[in-house]
């Protein structure tokens, strides 16, 4: 089982532009007083997952220390995935250009990152996870999380993006 957290908003969140591998701190609030942070501590620590990935980009990183998580290891695996030419634009520039294979045919889609490379190292992250833990936590990204979810949920990987997963969105993924 993974527990699975989006990080935080970040500046590019707020005005809905896609990040992708930009790495961008998460706003400077004091999340510390936010009722949802504070429950998703305290969930986290209440699940004492056995270990906590988390990706290498700053927002991730930023996230899992508002969420007191102090040792945790980096997985390059949970980068969000590459968006190359449509990184720091408008999603909505983007769904109007590739919307179709976006929400059912992710699979046909090809950005900054391959599909196939894409799909690989999420799946390899998971079957290491799912043989070495019995529950492993992570903080990660919309498409990262999404992707889980839909082989979790739906068995069909190229609809993850008709889910949705709000910035400080907790799941529980039950591995396939």
């Amino acid at each position: 089982m993974l527990a699975a957290i989006r990080h935080l908003p970040t500046a590019l969140n707020q005005v809905g532009k896609l990040q992708g591998r930009l790495d961008p701190p998460i706003l400077q609030n004091d999340f510390l007083k936010d009722a949802a942070v504070l429950q998703n501590r305290q969930i986290i620590q209440g699940l004492q997952p056995e270990e906590v990935y988390v990706s290498p980009l700053l927002r991730a990183k930023q996230t899992a220390e508002v969420l007191g998580i102090n040792d945790y290891t980096i997985d390059e695996r949970l980068t969000e995935f590459d968006f190359g030419v449509y990184e720091g634009q408008l999603k909505t520039q983007m769904l109007a250009e590739k919307g179709e294979e976006w929400c059912s045919k992710f699979s046909e889609l090809s950005f900054g990152e391959d599909y196939q490379l894409f799909s690989k190292r999420i799946l390899d992250f998971l079957v290491e996870v799912k043989d070495k833990h019995r529950l492993a936590a992570i903080v990660a990204h919309g498409v990262v999380i999404r992707y889980m979810l839909a082989l979790s949920l739906l068995r069909d990987a190229d609809r993850c993006n008709q889910l949705h997963v709000s910035n400080n969105q907790l799941h529980i993924i039950h591995i396939p």
